[in-house]
């Protein structure tokens, strides 16, 4: 040791080996995103398929062992585009502990209408009066999706 302008006063000083000290160590900020959420036919449900074959986890520690798992709900089960999709995600691993994640909690998606094919129906034959007015008949309805 050198005390500087002074050079080689290394005998003035001591230093003694074994000494320890604690300190913390805080999770590191992590944050999910790039899931995306499927467009789907209406079905009656809030179901939604997701992809997270993109997911991109920023500030992930390069070897650490992270996986998430992904499921949503559309808001409603209405037909509509860019409705919104909200994500729940749940975390495991051997090194998750280490990280304080910010989820991404939601995506969107459209749902659209669904087509069906009604046959069965019939009109009855009408003498010429200048209407476009005509009798229906239903002997047998069909709905097919």
């Amino acid at each position: 040791m050198a005390d500087g302008s002074n050079g080689g006063l290394a005998a003035n000083y001591s230093i003694s080996a074994g000494q320890t000290t604690t300190a913390n160590i805080t999770a590191k900020s992590l944050t999910v995103s790039g899931i995306t959420a499927s467009n789907k036919t209406y079905d009656g449900s809030t179901n939604v398929t997701l992809d997270a074959g993109l997911v991109a986890y920023s500030g992930l520690v390069g070897g650490d062992t992270f996986n998430g798992t992904y499921t949503g709900v559309f808001s409603d089960k209405n037909v509509g585009t860019g409705k919104t999709v909200t994500i729940t995600s749940s975390y495991s691993g051997a090194d998750v502990s280490n990280y304080s994640v910010t989820d991404q909690s939601s995506t969107t998606a459209n749902i659209t209408a669904k087509s069906l094919t009604v046959s069965g129906i019939t009109a009855s034959d009408k003498t010429y009066d200048g209407s476009t007015t005509a009798t229906l008949m239903v002997i047998q309805l069909f709905i097919v999706d």
